[in-house]
């Protein structure tokens, strides 16, 4: 009402002036000559009509009850705030029929029991959780058909001795879509998929579990669609790991152990630090991985369809690489800076590929840098591949048998002395090179007639 009153009176002061202005003022029409001092008297006259025009506004304007508007809510909105605030503080149950789901804000409590399906489920579409980032706290085994998750969320339990549990009731646990999902201190029982730009965080103390029946082929963990899944520490795989379709995949962290195969295909892994135990590895479709500075302890290695695998190990830095088999095939690179040394002299079987062999196939290449003592129970090179060495001066690299199929070839970056000493047999195809002294085959049996024949074998062993 105030402000109204203020209102009225400004217009009523604005037309005072204007019908004050035309009784009082001198006009002038087209062609008058007009003289200074009626034109003087004109202003001053306008000047005094101002004046008491302001000092009336100035009497009729008040700022009483604007500090409402401006200095915050009225009183009633004020109330409605704080009560809207104290209902979203307050713990209230995930649903009218369940109180034993509550949630606080940005968390949520969760007790599961026996024969209850869809709790996590629940939570999520709960219209109480509206956090924009919502952790879980879960006791019990919680069984899920398949737990959608798209929103940001963390699922964990704070009892290390009695790990809370999420269980698929058919084959898949949970699917991750395009946000940020967490998991920590708990068990999965089913398998765990990230797609759609995902981040999957495994971060630690955790067994996922493959349910399905064919384990042969069946992911515990599948990454796709440009997915990002990390590896966090003390975390049991039971079951294959697959990542495809752009996804990226990292490991920092140590005792880690997968039961079953990494397969990448078009995928990034890299594992810095840490270290984990695999059944297999295997890169294939431009694959890349890298494993740094880390304890990685893999029975089958296997990189193919041109993709690259990168080792790298600093001097003085525990741990390396402990493996079996190393394939490196159709256009793809190995490149291992093997510092602390290698060894892979797994005893024959009669299995392919040979244990302890290192294969080099189908116009592939492999750098090996290496300090500290290597040895291999033998390398096979094929079908145009080429081995590059870069040896610290004076240190072997010894292995029992060489070979060189059509057209493949070992360089070196110093062959100012013997960079592989050959033990047993050596063996070199047509068009097939080795630079000079860069093999030692001076105790090894030859079939290198081929080879030197071909003029690709340098004169120290050709003679």
């Amino acid at each position: 009402m105030r402000y109204l009153q203020t209102l009225i009176v400004v217009c009523c002061t604005f037309l005072s002036l204007a019908a004050f202005a035309e009784d009082s003022l001198t006009v002038f029409k087209a062609g008058d000559r007009v003289k200074a001092d009626e034109m003087n008297a004109n202003f001053k006259t306008l000047a005094d009509a101002i004046e008491e025009a302001n000092e009336a506004l100035a009497d009729a304007v008040s700022f009483e009850g604007m500090e409402d508007v401006y200095g915050g809510l009225s009183d009633e909105e004020e109330e409605a705030s704080n009560f809207l605030e104290r209902a979203t503080a307050d713990v209230v149950p995930c649903s009218e029929s369940d109180t034993s789901c509550v949630i606080n804000g940005n968390r949520a409590s969760v007790v599961c029991s026996a024969g209850e399906t869809g709790k996590l489920k629940s939570v999520l579409e709960s219209p109480y959780a509206n956090a924009a980032f919502l952790l879980v706290e879960i006791q019990g085994e919680c069984v899920e058909d398949n737990l959608l998750i798209t929103r940001g969320a963390a699922f964990f339990s704070k009892d290390r001795s009695a790990k809370a549990s999420i269980t698929a009731s058919t084959d898949t646990a949970a699917t991750c879509i395009g946000h940020y999902c967490y998991f920590g201190n708990i068990n999965v029982n089913g398998r765990l998929t990230a797609g759609r730009g995902a981040s999957l965080i495994l971060q630690e103390n955790m067994t996922i579990t493959d349910i399905t029946t064919d384990t042969d082929w069946s992911p515990a963990i599948y990454a796709g669609e440009g997915a990002f899944l990390m590896f966090g520490s003390n975390l049991d795989v039971d079951g294959n790991i697959f990542a495809e379709g752009g996804a990226s995949l990292a490991l920092y962290g140590a005792g880690n152990t997968f039961s079953q195969n990494l397969t990448l295909k078009g995928a990034e892994f890299v594992a810095s630090g840490g270290g984990f135990k695999a059944a297999r590895m295997s890169a294939l479709e431009g694959a890349r991985i890298q494993l740094k500075n880390g304890t990685f302890e893999i029975d089958a290695v296997a990189v193919s369809s041109g993709s690259n695998l990168s080792l790298w190990h600093m001097p003085q830095v525990p741990g390396g690489l402990t493996t079996n088999y190393i394939t490196v095939s159709d256009g793809s690179h190995l490149r291992a800076e093997m510092y602390n040394g290698f060894d892979m002299t797994g005893a024959a079987d009669g299995s392919f590929p040979d244990p302890g062999v290192l294969y080099i196939w189908d116009s592939s290449t492999a750098y090996f840098g290496y300090g500290g003592n290597v040895k291999l129970r033998g390398v096979q090179i094929a079908s145009g591949s080429l081995l590059r060495l870069a040896p610290v001066a004076g240190v072997p690299f010894e292995v029992d048998g060489l070979g060189l199929g059509y057209g493949s070839q070992i360089t070196s970056n110093n062959s100012s002395f013997a960079n592989i000493v050959v033990k047993k047999t050596l063996s070199a195809d047509t068009n097939s090179f080795i630079q000079y002294g860069a093999v030692d085959a001076s105790q090894a049996t030859l079939d290198i007639s081929k080879g030197c024949a071909s003029l690709g074998l340098q004169g120290d062993l050709c003679e």
